[in-house]
Formats: structure tokens, sequence, C-alpha cells
């Protein structure tokens, strides 16, 4: 009888998520827990049985995003005005160097900044990124020398 006389949510969210927050603690990075599993955050365990949703690695993935281009507006302004081929590059470099891992490229820079693409691609190829990630490596090496072939274009990619 009681389960069908359910009675209206009082919930304070705002209060259960500092309980919470209070018992778990939030810890910014991965920690092993007290019984000795990965976690992060608020006690989100991020081994099996946890992990995340794909809905929660698309925000983060959107977040890196934000990121990659705050730091590139900040010190390498010119990436905005480049063909737009190559800032998927230099997304996805940022993505899996780090800004500033990508940064520190600065002959590849000097040369994108200066059109010379193909001498960018050869830069990649000839760097402990290319030994770590060869396909990956490969396959930005070819998306810069396409730039070469392009004028350049001053569109930004689509941003959700």
């Amino acid at each position: 009888m009681y389960l069908a006389m359910r009675m209206e949510n009082k919930i304070d969210y705002h209060r259960l998520k500092e309980e919470i927050i209070e018992q778990e603690g939030m810890v910014l990075h991965c920690y092993q827990d007290s019984l000795d599993k990965t976690t992060i955050g608020i006690g989100r365990l991020i081994q099996e049985p946890g992990g995340i949703s794909e809905e929660e690695a698309l925000y983060l993935m959107q977040n890196d995003i934000n990121k990659i281009e705050v730091t590139l507006d900040e010190k390498w302004p010119v990436w905005r005005d480049l063909p737009i081929e190559c800032q998927y590059v230099i997304y996805d470099l940022c993505f899996n160097l780090g800004c500033t891992g990508f940064l520190a490229f600065r002959r590849t820079r000097k040369y994108i900044e200066d059109g010379e693409f193909e001498k960018a691609a050869d830069e990649l190829l000839d760097s402990r990124y290319h030994k770590q990630l060869p396909r990956r490596s490969m396959m930005n090496s070819e998306r810069l020398r396409k730039c070469q072939e392009k004028p350049s274009s001053n569109n930004t990619p689509h941003k959700e």
C-alpha cells in the first residue's frame, strides 16, 4: 500500500550534493579509493563496473576543445586564420600532445605560419610524435600537405 501512495519528492538536491561531497570528497584527478579501485571526481569509479557514459565522454571532450581554443587564442592567435584543414590538424595535435606539447613544435608552427605546409608536414614526420603514433602523424602530415594546394580560408570549425 505504501508504494502505491508515493509522496512528493522533497529532496533538496543542493543539500544532497553537499552531503555527498562532504562524505566522498572531491578529487579532480584519478586516485585509488579505500578499496583500491580507480576513482575520479566525487567517488566515481572509472574502472569496471564504473566508467563513464558516452554523453559524459563527449562532454569532457567538448570541454577539452574549448580549453584548446582558449589556449591557442592566447598563445598563437594566428591559428584562426589558417586553412580549415590545418585548423583540424592543430586541434588533433593539441588533443593528443596537449597545447603545451604542440606549441613546442616551433619549426612546424613557423612553417605553417609561412604557408609552407609541405615542410610542416615533413617536420611532423621527423619527430618523436611520429615514432609514437605513426598512423596518426602520417594522417596529419597528409592533411597538412593538402593545405599547400588550397588557398587560406577563415572558416572556423563548427562549434557546438
